[in-house]
């Protein structure tokens, strides 16, 4: 028993050395939560991503992981948040996604994102990992990495080498300080690009990735996976015209949430055609059925 109340575990989902992961249900209303136990080690990190989660889920925004409350039990350190009934966006990847089930998930991911940002934070590790569905809407959880970047108005750049190498944006490989919504803009298009094609355009965007190589050389490039998105439908070149925006090597240059959430595709999603043939391959009964009752009129 805790300050949450007292609890069942019904399923561990991640047990490493410094900290467990559990599904755990509240006794009395049953509500299933997810619950992280850190152990002293992992301890100092947990105090920070406690504040800075508690924060982003404050307002009640539909695409963060509501932050519930944390505890100290038996000399560790226990985190309760939302469970999402539909598992991480990496499970949902392999599987397939309909084009407007992408189009509403990378939606989902810039509304969160531009909360995170709107409240001066950047996340720093955006992942398929740590998009999390619940009830079909996407929401934002792991805040382990996320950083202030805006002190009262003041904007300052965030240290570099923070989060998970394939969906580094290229300058996060430098030692040099970077701007941190940037970081998240560049992952944001890693996991689009991942969702249309089950696949990374590149492991690491470093100069000696040979598929990386090709695309510093000449941002125009079009690999096999880049050709695929183009022709996939009818909105496949817009797609594929705001991934290379987001993905821009320039950080100058490089498209941010609030410019991506005014694109054509996110904004106006337009059906493909194939979606469009089976639409009205599914109304030609009815259709039917209408003209012969008109013909006995």
């Amino acid at each position: 028993s805790i300050n949450f109340g007292t609890i069942s575990s019904t399923c561990q989902l991640i047990h490493k050395p410094q900290f467990r992961v559990s599904l755990v249900r509240k006794n009395g209303d049953n509500t299933e939560v997810v619950m992280k136990r850190l152990t002293a080690k992992g301890q100092d990190v947990c105090e920070a991503e406690c504040l800075i989660h508690g924060a982003m889920s404050q307002s009640g925004n539909r695409n963060i992981i509501k932050y519930i409350t944390d505890d100290d039990y038996e000399g560790d350190k226990i985190i309760f948040v939302e469970y999402a009934n539909e598992s991480d966006l990496k499970e949902h990847i392999p599987f397939g996604l309909s084009m407007k089930t992408i189009n509403m998930y990378f939606k989902d991911l810039l509304t969160g994102l531009k909360h995170i940002h709107m409240l001066g934070h950047c996340h720093r590790d955006i992942k398929s990992e740590n998009l999390f569905i619940s009830n079909g809407v996407l929401k934002i959880g792991d805040f382990g990495l996320a950083v202030r970047f805006r002190f009262g108005g003041t904007e300052s750049k965030v240290r570099s080498g923070y989060g998970t190498k394939i969906t580094f944006a290229p300058e996060n490989f430098e030692k040099e300080r970077v701007d941190g919504p940037a970081l998240d803009v560049w992952s944001a298009g890693i996991v689009l690009f991942n969702m249309l094609t089950n696949k990374l355009p590149w492991k690491r965007a470093q100069p000696t990735d040979p598929d990386f190589s090709e695309y510093l050389a000449n941002p125009g490039w079009s690999g096999p996976e880049f050709k695929n998105i183009e022709e996939s439908s009818c909105d496949g070149p817009r797609i594929m015209k705001l991934i290379r925006k987001i993905l821009q090597v320039d950080v100058s240059k490089r498209i941010s949430v609030e410019e991506i959430l005014q694109d054509e595709w996110v904004t106006n999603f337009k059906r493909t055609y194939e979606q469009k043939i089976l639409e009205e391959a599914a109304e030609l009964p009815s259709k039917r059925t209408r003209n012969v009752r008109n013909s006995h009129q």
